[in-house]
């Protein structure tokens, strides 16, 4: 990851630790390093601000 390039795979790890906390998003891009998120149109903000915490938290701990 870094500089070096992208952090293949990480993606579906932090994919992975999301849908344990259940939230879910879609690992993507070409080397495994995109998440998409496709949240539905009726989201409050409570939900949102819920999913960002444990989307930041997956994504800390797969890029760890």
């Amino acid at each position: 990851g870094g500089a070096a390039g992208p952090a293949g795979g990480a993606a579906a790890r932090a994919a992975g630790a999301a849908l344990g906390e259940g939230v879910l998003v879609l690992p993507a891009g070409e080397h495994g390093h995109v998440l998409e998120l496709t949240p539905p149109v009726d989201l409050s903000d409570e939900q949102c601000r819920f999913a960002v915490e444990v989307v930041a938290r997956a994504v800390r701990s797969a890029l760890s």
